[in-house]
């Protein structure tokens, strides 16, 4: 049977908008990364490999109290000027086989590896974005998925 015949009989109303988000006098607003900052999110992240780049992580988290002070001029001007080095938007893509026979393309979705410093620069993003959200109570009692606990 399909999902469809499975599934309970239910209205044809179309499913209600999304609740207004009232403006709520709160701006999004990137504040300077610290140095602090990199090294803490740095040292949470795995070990990857395989970036384009072509430096392992592991080997950027064991002279990351060096280069912390570089990257956070690097973030912070990036952040104030609204510009990311392009260094940082390249990745590298490679097919994964999902499941089923390796010979039809279909059977393959793409990742793509990005530089563990472009990591670092994006988990810093998300943080305060998922941070700003949360502040103006942007999503649902029913969201669950791609959140902190």
């Amino acid at each position: 049977q399909s999902v469809v015949a499975l599934a309970p009989k239910s209205s044809t109303l179309p499913p209600p908008p999304p609740p207004y988000f009232s403006q709520s006098g709160k701006s999004f607003f990137l504040r300077p990364v610290t140095v602090f900052e990199i090294e803490r999110v740095s040292q949470s992240m795995k070990n990857s490999f395989g970036a384009p780049d072509g430096v392992p992580a592991l080997v950027l988290k064991s002279v990351m109290g060096r280069i912390a002070p570089l990257l956070c001029a690097i973030f912070n001007a990036s952040f104030s000027q609204g510009i990311v080095p392009l260094e940082l938007k390249s990745s590298l893509v490679i097919p994964v086989l999902k499941k089923g026979d390796a010979q039809d393309v279909r059977n393959y979705r793409p990742i793509s590896l990005l530089c563990f410093i472009a990591k670092i620069m994006e988990r810093i993003v998300y943080n305060r974005l998922l941070d700003y959200l949360n502040s103006i109570e942007f999503f649902s009692a029913s969201q669950h998925g791609f959140l902190k606990d």
